[in-house]
């Protein structure tokens, strides 16, 4: 899923590779919040079902941590700056 996103892809993975530009741009900065499965599927006009494929690959691929009652949160670090401790 590190590819460009293309309009034959599912809906999750265009989900998926916006939030991972936004973590990537630093507009979701480690540490932040990331909105509830709910908001995000309003916000990008995605079921919720959506939203958390997206959510669930996301953390897949270590990006955010997400913590059952207390929500999504964008990673403190990531799998290629642990290279760097």
């Amino acid at each position: 899923m590190k590819n460009a996103p293309s309009k034959a892809e599912p809906l999750y993975a265009r989900a998926y590779h916006h939030l991972r530009a936004r973590i990537a741009s630093g507009e979701l900065a480690a540490g932040a919040m990331l909105p509830s499965e709910t908001a995000l599927a309003a916000q990008l006009g995605l079921s919720q079902g959506t939203a958390r494929k997206a959510l669930m690959e996301l953390e897949r691929d270590g990006l955010i941590v997400r913590r059952q009652g207390r929500g999504s949160f964008v990673n403190q670090t990531t799998p290629e700056s642990a290279l760097f401790h």
